[in-house]
C-alpha cells in the first residue's frame, strides 16, 4: 500500500544444508535458513529437520520438523458502496500493522513401496503465528481494529501411486485437516 508503507524492500537469504541419504537404514537431512528482512532490520532463522529409518527393503519411516516466515501478505481491498466490491492485494509485512507469518510444523510418516506401488502417508501438526484480518477501504485506508490471531492445524495426508507400465502412472490423494 503506497499511501500506508513501503512498496519494495529486500530479502537475503542463504541456506546450508547436509543430506545423508539412507545407509545402515538411517538417513539424515538437516539444513538451516537465515533469511534477513531490510523492512524489519532482523534476522529470521528457519531450521529443517529430516530423519528416516529403513524398517524393511519396502517400509520406511520419517519425521520432519521445520519452520518458515512470510513476507508479504494478501489484504482485502473494499469499496464502502452498495455493490460491496472487493480486491485482494499483496502488501510487504512491516511487523507492525501487518505481522510476519511464522509456522512451524512437525510431521510423521510412512512410505511403503512395493511392486509398483507407493503408498505414502503422513500426519502432522502445524503451528501458524501471526495471521491477520487486516483490511483496506478507499475511504478510511486501513479497517479500525484488525485482528491477530494464531491458527493450530492437525493434518493427515495420503498418498497412493501404482506405475501401471513405464508410461502410465496412476495416482491420488486425500487430505484430511481439523
Amino acid at each position: 500500500m503506497k499511501e500506508n508503507g513501503n512498496t519494495e524492500s529486500q530479502l537475503h537469504s542463504p541456506y546450508i544444508s547436509y543430506k545423508n541419504p539412507i545407509q545402515n537404514r538411517l538417513g539424515l537431512d538437516y539444513g538451516v535458513r537465515s533469511n534477513y528482512y531490510a523492512e524489519t532490520n532482523k534476522f529470521y532463522i528457519e531450521p529443517r529437520l529430516r530423519v528416516a529409518y529403513q524398517l524393511k527393503d519396502f517400509l520406511s519411516i520419517h519425521a520432519n520438523y521445520d519452520k518458515h516466515h512470510q513476507y508479504i501478505r494478501q489484504v482485502t481491498e473494499f469499496r464502502a458502496s452498495e455493490f460491496g466490491i472487493n480486491t485482494a492485494i499483496w502488501t510487504l509485512a512491516e511487523n507492525k500493522s501487518i505481522p510476519i507469518q511464522s509456522a512451524t510444523q512437525w510431521q510423521l510418516g510412512f512410505i511403503l513401496s512395493k511392486n509398483n506401488w507407493v503408498v505414502d502417508l503422513q500426519a502432522y501438526t502445524k503451528n501458524v503465528v501471526g495471521i491477520s484480518s487486516r483490511g483496506y477501504d478507499f475511504q478510511t485506508y486501513e479497517s479500525e481494529n484488525p485482528t491477530v490471531g494464531d491458527a493450530y492445524i492437525k493434518g493427515l495426508d495420503l498418498f497412493v501411486k501404482k506405475r501401471v507400465n513405464k508410461d502410465l502412472k496412476i495416482w491420488a490423494s486425500l487430505h484430511f485437516l481439523k
